[in-house]
């Protein structure tokens, strides 16, 4: 049984409240002793995952420590910075955590639970596409994949009322690079590249993410919807998305092709590069 541990100590740290949660951990706005200021604080109760997660990601002894050290070795305006990791147990049950700056505004879905329900302008879309094309190129060109793109992971810095002046930061490495990393949660099937459901993890498939959340912030919902694992599965492998303007008609032909290309099948068929894709679909964002 999952435990909360809001007003715990682990050793410097006081875990205050949780700010979000998954399938498997929480996240905790948390005051850092040495630090003297607020940040969050991800928390994974290792007894209770079960074992074929665990053991698809990595051993629970390094399973933070190892994106620590992955995120140390990149420096980009668009990506959170992690500080520290350790291991701990509250009332008998093991805990691996890592520690990162604390925004209080959350995420891009906390954002758009407040601020979305409708279609964003081209202009305003482009504009955050465009961070977070850059943050993933640099970290292609550094022969790192993601793999975990959605919306819960793309952080706010600032608080703001419009997309068109938000500063966002990825969050979340996958730390496995062979393609054996997969996010079993509902959250993520949405962006989740064809050859990801087969083991397969390339730059093309985080441009697939990408373009699914532009897709997504354009037409107000993303190409494929389904609420379980085999539909997303099969929707993705085999159904042809539906243009863009199908759901928002303001949206010209141009920025249908931009985005339909970004979403092909086949890995090959997509831009050459990440940069590519957010530089074509800036083209076309009057």
């Amino acid at each position: 049984m999952r435990i909360s541990l809001e007003g715990q100590n682990l050793g410097r740290y006081h875990i205050q409240s949780k700010i979000g949660d998954n399938a498997h951990s929480n996240v905790y706005q948390t005051y850092d002793r040495l630090r003297e200021q607020q940040i969050a604080l991800k928390a994974l109760q290792t007894n209770s995952i079960p074992y074929h997660v665990l053991d698809a990601s990595l051993d629970e002894t390094n399973f933070f420590q190892q994106e620590v050290d992955l995120v140390h070795s990149l420096n980009h305006a668009h990506i959170l910075p992690l500080w520290n990791s350790g291991k701990s147990y509250v009332s008998g049950n093991p805990f691996v955590y890592k520690t990162m700056p604390y925004y209080e505004e959350g995420s891009l879905a906390d954002w758009l639970h407040k601020f979305g329900g409708k279609p964003f302008v081209p202009r305003e879309v482009c504009h955050i596409i465009l961070q977070l094309a850059d943050a993933l190129q640099y970290v292609h060109d550094h022969q790192v994949t993601f793999q975990n793109i959605k919306l819960s992971n793309i952080i706010l810095r600032d608080k703001v009322k419009t997309m068109r002046d938000m500063h966002v930061l990825l969050a979340d490495f996958a730390i496995s690079q062979d393609g054996t990393f997969f996010s079993r949660t509902h959250e993520a099937y949405p962006y989740m590249a064809p050859e990801r459901w087969h083991g397969q993890a390339f730059p093309a498939s985080d441009q697939y993410g990408l373009a699914v959340i532009a897709y997504e912030l354009l037409a107000g919902r993303p190409p494929f919807q389904g609420n379980a694992e085999h539909i997303m599965k099969r929707l993705h492998i085999n159904m042809q998305p539906q243009p863009p303007s199908t759901f928002n008609p303001a949206l010209s032909p141009a920025i249908n092709n931009v985005l339909l290309r970004a979403l092909k099948k086949q890995p090959e068929e997509r831009f050459p590069s990440i940069a590519d894709f957010a530089n074509m679909l800036q083209r076309y964002c009057p």
